[in-house]
This record gives C-alpha cells, sequence and structure tokens, in this order.
C-alpha cells in the first residue's frame, strides 16, 4: 500500500505531495491508534492559507481517505481524534522535508508553536 501525505496549502499551484516509506507509514498506523476521539464541531479550514495535511492511500482499504489533520485534530471519516501538542501534525510535516522547502517548514512549525 502507498500512502501519500499532502501539505493543503496553496492556491493555484501544486500542494506539496511526498510518500511514506514503509516504516513512516507503519509509524503513522500506530499514531493514529493511540488518539482519542474528541467530541465538538469540525473546525472547517479557511478557503486561502494552511489547511492541514491530508493522508491518503493509493492501492488498499487500511485507511479511509481522506485523513485530514488541522490545528490538533484528526479527522477520520465522521470521527474526531485529539492530537495533543500536535504531535502527529508536526510529524507528518517533518516526514516530508524533501518534499516542503525549509522556509514553509520553519513558517509552518512558527504557526503551531503559537497556536
Amino acid at each position: 500500500m502507498t500512502i501519500f501525505v499532502t501539505l493543503d496549502i496553496f492556491s493555484g499551484r501544486p500542494n506539496p505531495r511526498w510518500t511514506l516509506d514503509s516504516a513512516a507509514a507503519s509509524s503513522l498506523f500506530k499514531r493514529l491508534a493511540a488518539l482519542v476521539t474528541e467530541s465538538g464541531s469540525r473546525l472547517e479550514p479557511p478557503g486561502l492559507g494552511y489547511r492541514g495535511l491530508l493522508v491518503e492511500s493509493e492501492d488498499g482499504p487500511r485507511i479511509e481517505t481522506p485523513i485530514r489533520i488541522y490545528r490538533g485534530t484528526v479527522y477520520r471519516g465522521i470521527a474526531r481524534l485529539a492530537d495533543p501538542g500536535r504531535a502527529l501534525e508536526r510529524w507528518l510535516l517533518a516526514t516530508g522535508k524533501d518534499a516542503v522547502p525549509s522556509e514553509l517548514r520553519d513558517a509552518l512549525r512558527a504557526e503551531f508553536d503559537a497556536r
């Protein structure tokens, strides 16, 4: 199974997208399994700017696609899971070090720290 991560940030040009290797994909599933359900309404991302990370699979039914990780919450199908400290969001962004320009990664880390 191929797992893709997309940084949903640009309008009018392609978003950065990368593939997780098997070790990172395995780590992703462990991290997702450790998250707990939270209540509340869905936080909709803005029309412009950072709209989260999308996780999708290409050749297997293991992920209900797409999973959106945005501002410390993981939206997986109808489930809403807490991502304390935005740990999963930060980790996934770090897995895209070759696909995401360093200045963009730095700006996003600063945004994560500010909220």
